[in-house]
């Protein structure tokens, strides 16, 4: 019998920096209320929790299991947006590392 050791390996957090925003259907650039509905449809179909901070800030947070929590900060604007990270427990997340 063959036995394989897995080791698993955890990816560095990749934060998203000033992605550009895609244009319309039509080829039109969408306006700020177009873009904040889309990541808040985003992070819901996601099963993130979205809060409007303020204009051109979303924060979201997501618990699973009731034991593993992570969010994100989504600052945007009609033209690109960022998706950044800010906190996370019992994810074994490490910095250092």
């Amino acid at each position: 019998m063959l036995c394989f050791g897995v080791a698993l390996v955890a990816k560095a957090i990749r934060n998203l920096v000033d992605v550009p925003v895609p244009t319309n259907i039509d080829g039109s650039a969408p306006d700020l209320e177009q873009v904040k509905n889309a990541i808040l449809a985003g992070c819901r179909y996601k099963r993130w929790t979205p809060l409007v901070d303020e204009d051109g800030n979303i924060s979201c947070s997501i618990l699973v299991r009731a034991e593993h929590y992570a969010e994100a900060s989504i600052p945007y604007t009609a033209s690109s947006y960022s998706v950044l990270y800010k906190d996370s427990r019992e994810l074994n997340y490490n910095e250092a590392r």
